[in-house]
This record gives structure tokens, sequence and C-alpha cells, in this order.
């Protein structure tokens, strides 16, 4: 029985990484173009026919039922598995049928359709992912500029967050010599459990005030790579935010469990980064402009002293 409830609970982990791993593809085909036609449909009505109105409705409430299972994935895992594989799935491909039909009318708006289309294009490689929801990996390494990687990462962000109205980040670069250098490492899988984790937690709990919910202020950041003192084949990343001081158990975001969701962001950043070489911290800067930062220390790839 204790072998029975070490696998589950190992099982439960792996799901829920991996539905982290998996919530910004499942807004951008699922929640997002439900809530933009559901929009639509509450402001302007006269635009649709019947059937469309039927067809919004039966997606935007669907669209709540799924985004509740997909939350709760791994609770209890055989019942949620099979709500994914009965439910959601299917929903998503009968939402490409829906969405292929209601491209059609000419009164909807750019950004309605913007979603539709990005809906339809990204659901395959969504369903995919969830049918392999059960099973760990963080995808095939190789070498990678991170610096570039950063950058576009934080320009795709501030993409999204600008088209929602959203405020964005200002960030300063500060990439100095180590600009060009590779890092060995899978750059979706790096961009989804480290930078993406990062962020999120920036958002939830640095950049949490009203002023940011309003869109009055923009997110400063700072990033760097400086070297390791200790060790002239690796690299300091920090990347520091301006916003609301930390004042919890700097080591213990880390661990599983910890925070106000399922405490599993910072903790599955900190496994990928472990799994190529790598170390995590956070830290706190007292009376300085960026007050609280995350260190990654890595290798750089081919560089051996």
């Amino acid at each position: 029985m204790a072998d029975r409830t070490s696998e589950l609970s190992e099982q439960y982990s792996i799901i829920r990484e991996n539905v982290h791993k998996r919530a910004k593809d499942f807004g951008y085909v699922v929640s997002e173009p439900a809530r933009a036609l559901h929009k639509e449909l509450v402001e302007h009505p006269e635009f649709f026919s019947v059937e469309e109105r039927r067809l919004i409705t039966i997606i935007f409430e669907q669209a709540i039922e799924d985004a509740y299972i997909f939350q709760s994935l791994g609770k209890p895992l055989s019942f949620q598995l099979q709500k994914l594989e009965n439910d959601v799935i299917s929903h998503i491909r009968n939402n490409v049928e829906s969405f292929n039909s209601l491209l059609k009318n000419e009164k909807l708006s750019a950004y309605t359709l913007s979603w539709l289309q990005s809906s339809i294009l990204e659901s395959e490689k969504l369903v995919d992912g969830l049918e392999k929801i059960e099973q760990a990996g963080y995808g095939k390494s190789e070498a990678v500029q991170l610096a570039r990687l950063i950058k576009s990462y934080v320009t795709d962000r501030n993409g999204r967050a600008a088209q929602l109205g959203d405020p964005i980040y200002n960030v300063d670069y500060f990439f100095g010599e180590f600009y060009y250098s590779t890092f060995f490492l899978n750059p979706e899988s790096f961009e989804l459990h480290v930078l993406g984790h990062i962020f999120d937690n920036f958002d939830k709990y640095a950049f949490s005030g009203e002023e940011y919910v309003n869109g009055e202020s923009v997110k400063n950041v700072c990033i760097s790579f400086i070297e390791d003192e200790s060790d002239d084949s690796r690299v300091n990343i920090i990347i520091r935010n301006d916003g609301h001081p930390f004042a919890g158990d700097t080591n213990a975001v880390f661990e599983k469990g910890v925070g106000h969701g399922t405490g599993l962001g910072l903790f599955s950043a900190r496994r990928l980064i472990e799994t190529i070489g790598g170390s995590i911290l956070m830290q706190t800067y007292v009376n300085e402009q960026y007050t609280v930062g995350i260190l990654i220390n890595l290798p750089i790839y081919g560089r051996v002293v």
C-alpha cells in the first residue's frame, strides 16, 4: 500500500508540473477565445445568428467546465484523467470546427478573430500535450544562446500583455561579454518551466498592487549575466524586479506545496535547472531599486576550465 501511495504521489506531481507547462497553451486554445467570443456576444448580440449564439454559449460554458477540470487534474487522478480524455480534449476538437464556422462572420472584431485563428493553429499541439500529461521529461537539449532566448521571451510576453491591455515589462539587460555564450538546454522547457514561472511569480506577488491591475505602472526588471568568480566555466543569471519586497522564506519558495497555489511553479523551475547542472535561489536586496531577484547558476556549454 505504501508503494502504491508513493507511486500515486509521484504521478500527481508529474501531472501537476505538466499542468503548469501546458497552462499557457490552454489559455490560448480554450480560455481566451471563449472569453473574446462571449464578450462580443454580450456587447453586440445583433452580430450573430441564432445558431452562432448557441455555439458561442456552448463554447463559453464548456471553457469554464474545462478550466475547472484542467486546474483540478490529479485530484483524484483516475477521475480527473478520465474527464480530461472524455471532455476537455473532445471540447477542444469540437471548438476547432465551431471556430472555423464563426470565422465566416465578418462582424467579429480583429481581436476575437486573432484568438480564434490562434486557437485553431495551436489546438493539436495542446491536445498532444494533454494526451501525454502523465509523462515526465524536458525535451531534447541543444546549445542555446540564452541571452537571445530571454529577450525573445520578454518581447513575446509583452506582446500578449499589450494585446490584453495589461502593463508590460520594462527590462534593463546587462549581458556584457556573455551575450553570445551558449548553454545546453531545451529552449521550450526553459521558457515554460523557468522563465514562465519566474515571471508568473513576479506578476502574482511582486507586481500585484492596484497600480498594476489598473495598468497604470510598468513592471521594471533587471536581467544580468555575471561571471561566477569561483568557476570560470559558469555564469550567474540574475533576474530582479522592483515590485513589492519579499518577506517570506527565500529557500522555501522552491519547495513543493509552498505558496498560495499548488506551490509547483518555482519547484518545477528548480527541478529543470538541476537537471541541466545548475542551481537556483532567491535573493533580496535592501535599499536598492530592484528588491527581489532570482539567481540561476549555469555551466557555459563547451567551456571547461
